[in-house]
């Protein structure tokens, strides 16, 4: 499988416009975020858990790190928009600070590709010409040699950012909603794990009723919001073993567990062993 990077001497943006290529297109990883944007054609875009169509006005975002190819396409013609926000030259923070930029371009590892998938932007009518106006601009920009070109490219690059984060928070596009209720719920989960949380405080928290949260989950991350719950707890406490030298009482209570004996149990069905192997063998993370 190849690794794609961007060149060191970029300021941590490139972009590429794709037409008539090959049918298919072989599996590989990026360490960058790619956008993807489908002007034309149809195809099938292959993660690592499945195989979706993708068509005209789809947009949608690869993570680092996630192998992923092409096949079966038709006709089609996209852009390919890379960028490390830890390499470009404005505070990343500031974009990510906005929960409908995370939800779409850093969402949570453990949504499943469908969810993702099918919740994608699709875009039509003036959202459409208005995004393709944006990306045109940016590619005829990137192939002058103009004075002062990348900073203009940023310029476009931010613009691009905040009319994804509109759209992401429009009702026309309500698909996109589900995905940035779903982030918010796991992450006020992470950051809350080790308090007393159930699915119907969780689901009154968030405008839902207990069926549809549950039913959230189990589309999203193919488990309960109990399981994830007490997943996240395991791979919090997991963290601590290899990073403090708390006592593994300590830890399954700062973690959420009321019982040790209960998180030893919990914690050798998740790792195969005790939370005492686990830290004498992770010892050297220390």
């Amino acid at each position: 499988m190849n690794n794609i990077s961007l060149s060191p001497d970029s300021f941590g943006f490139d972009i590429a416009y794709w037409n008539h290529l090959p049918c298919s297109i072989a599996v590989h990883t990026h360490d960058f975020c790619e956008m993807i944007y489908v002007f034309s054609g149809t195809g099938k875009h292959v993660t690592e858990q499945g195989v979706y169509d993708i068509g005209p006005g789809d947009l949608f975002v690869i993570p680092p790190h996630r192998g992923h190819s092409y096949r079966d396409r038709k006709d089609m013609a996209l852009v390919n928009i890379m960028f490390d926000l830890s390499r470009l030259p404005y505070p990343a923070d500031l974009l990510m600070s906005d929960p409908y930029f995370r939800a779409f371009f850093l969402p949570n590892e453990s949504i499943s590709d469908d969810f993702k998938i099918q919740n994608k932007l699709k875009l039509t009518g003036d959202d459409k010409v208005k995004i393709e106006s944006v990306i045109r601009k940016m590619l005829g920009e990137y192939h002058q040699n103009k004075k002062a070109r990348s900073v203009f490219l940023i310029a476009l690059l931010a613009e691009l950012f905040v009319e994804i984060i509109r759209f992401c928070s429009a009702e026309r596009y309500a698909s996109s909603k589900d995905l940035f209720l779903l982030q918010n719920i796991l992450q006020y989960m992470s950051d809350n794990c080790a308090k007393k949380l159930s699915v119907p405080s969780l689901a009154k928290k968030f405008g839902l009723s207990q069926k549809n949260m549950e039913r959230l989950f189990l589309e999203a991350v193919k488990m309960s919001p109990i399981s994830y719950l007490i997943d996240l707890r395991l791979n919090t406490a997991a963290e601590k073993l290899r990073s403090t030298k708390s006592t593994i009482s300590e830890i399954a209570f700062s973690c959420g567990f009321s019982d040790s004996n209960y998180f030893t149990k919990m914690f050798r069905k998740k790792y195969i062993v005790s939370p005492r192997l686990f830290r004498k063998n992770n010892a050297h993370d220390n």
